[in-house]
């Protein structure tokens, strides 16, 4: 049986949470249970966005290379997608 993460059903980077007795990915971990470093990410990165002119290459460049370790750095890749998403693409 292949695991799944309970929130947004992605089979990769997870991790076994204990009190939710469930699997999440590291994503989504951050999002619930870092919740103010993960928003603090997001943040960086909308404020990022509004100051610079960002091509759509180089957010997808952004996101392929980037490899979070923290909940802010989940929160950043999580608004690097946002931002794409929003522009149209699929990600």
């Amino acid at each position: 049986m292949s695991r799944k993460c309970a929130c947004c059903d992605t089979h990769n980077d997870l991790t076994f949470v204990s009190n939710a007795d469930d699997y999440y990915c590291m994503s989504c971990y951050y999002e619930a249970y870092h919740r103010f470093n993960f928003e603090y990410g997001t943040s960086k990165c909308e404020e990022y966005l509004e100051d610079n002119v960002v091509s759509d290459e180089i957010l997808r460049n952004a996101i392929e290379v980037f490899e979070p370790s923290t909940a802010s750095q989940y929160g950043y890749l999580y608004g690097l997608k946002s931002e794409l998403e929003n522009r149209g693409y699929r990600v």
